[in-house]
């Protein structure tokens, strides 16, 4: 995934976000961050180890 990917699955990730807090506001914001957190951070941890990955093989090749 490269950074202009990146950056449009961030905005997309924004307005989900934002989509989510609107029709669950009865949940406390706290849930919500740590449900995403729960999601996002191994989804980005494995992307951005593929992207350090094939700056390595560029940078080796």
């Amino acid at each position: 995934m490269d950074i202009l990917n990146m950056i449009q699955f961030l905005i997309y990730q924004h307005l989900v976000k934002s989509i989510y807090d609107q029709v669950f506001v009865p949940f406390e914001h706290i849930e919500s961050y740590v449900f995403e957190l729960l999601i996002l951070v191994p989804i980005f941890y494995m992307e951005i180890r593929i992207y350090i990955l094939k700056i390595h093989k560029n940078m080796f090749h």
